[in-house]
Order: C-alpha cells, then sequence, then structure tokens
C-alpha cells in the first residue's frame, strides 16, 4: 500500500530509476535499509485469464511462476 513508501526506499525524484525502490527484494540487505522490515504486501497467484489491477503509486514485484506473458500501460 502507499504507506509503505518510506519502507521501500525509492530513488530520488529525477533519477533513471525513480518510481522504482532500491532494494535487491530477492536479498534484501537489513542493514542498509532497516524500515524494509516494517513495510507490508499481499501476496496474489493469478490463474489463467485473470487480471490484477495495481493502483498508481504502489510499488509491486513480479515473479512469475511458469512462461507467461504480462502487459503494463502507464497512463
Amino acid at each position: 500500500p502507499p504507506s509503505n513508501f518510506s519502507c521501500l526506499y525509492p530513488f530520488p525524484v529525477h533519477h533513471a530509476a525513480d518510481r522504482q525502490c532500491q532494494i535487491d527484494l530477492d536479498k534484501p540487505c537489513f542493514g542498509r535499509y532497516p524500515k524494509f522490515r516494517d513495510a507490508q504486501g499481499w501476496e496474489v497467484i493469478l490463474e489463467p485469464g485473470e487480471v490484477l489491477y495495481i493502483p498508481p503509486y504502489c510499488f509491486h514485484y513480479v515473479e512469475n511462476l511458469e512462461t507467461s506473458v504480462s502487459v503494463t500501460f502507464w497512463f
């Protein structure tokens, strides 16, 4: 949720990677990013034909469990 924004250590505005967090989510370094321990999230597994809407300003991490196609559209 957007309330977790400060726990995700986003890159500064106008940085080439702004809108992304600085944390390696596969191997987070809690020594460098201690507030990440307080981040909350949801885990969702979609079945074929399902769609997930991610509202604006919500950070997300996607991992495919098998071969799939994803489509992203930024308004």
